[in-house]
């Protein structure tokens, strides 16, 4: 940053540090040979204890490829959760310079729209949580698939006592006020 911080992420540990530029090369060294580094001072101290914290040391015996391998077959077969990215077109009103998409004219089919109202239907009888995204193309395009939809998913999920969460990837132009408390009081916050 400017004001000569730096930061650093682990992601196994989701770990976000602050380092000050005075540190950065002392952290350096002691990610570098943490084994030889020697913590004879408070500041190297607190320094090392930070990165600990933060998971970026961790002790010899932990089998971080275990954790991540655990944590892949917990999140295969949890069955907590339940979770769709629906893309209800494949058009978009826009075309930015940076997107390399072709736009074939595409959107759900009334049957497709059935198939997935029974398929919610049936992955939601035993869950916690539900959560759909609205993806595209431009998912505003054509609205009353998402009206219809959003509306019967809200209702599944209160029949079913589960949390219900909605969140939408969009342009935004075509989104009005009606559209926007339609979008609302059907869970997208």
């Amino acid at each position: 940053a400017e004001d000569g911080t730096h930061l650093a992420f682990n992601a196994m540990s989701g770990g976000l540090a602050i380092i000050e530029d005075g540190n950065r090369d002392e952290v350096q060294r002691i990610l570098a040979d943490p084994n030889s580094y020697r913590s004879d001072t408070e500041e190297k101290k607190r320094l090392w204890d930070s990165l600990l914290k933060g998971r970026f040391l961790i002790e010899m015996e932990t089998d971080e490829l275990a954790i991540l391998k655990m944590r892949n077959r917990v999140g295969k077969f949890n069955t907590d959760s339940f979770g769709l990215i629906i893309m209800p077109t494949l058009q978009c009103n826009f075309r930015c310079i940076y997107c390399h998409e072709s736009f074939p004219n595409i959107s759900m089919k009334p049957e497709i729209e059935e198939g997935i109202l029974r398929w919610v239907r049936e992955k939601t009888r035993f869950i916690q949580n539900f959560h759909v995204d609205w993806f595209g193309g431009e998912p505003l395009l054509p609205f009353d698939v998402i009206n219809r939809l959003g509306s019967q998913f809200k209702r599944i999920a209160e029949e079913r006592g589960c949390e219900y969460s909605v969140s939408m990837s969009t342009n935004g132009y075509l989104l009005t006020e009606d559209k926007i408390k339609q979008l609302v009081s059907s869970g997208l916050r």
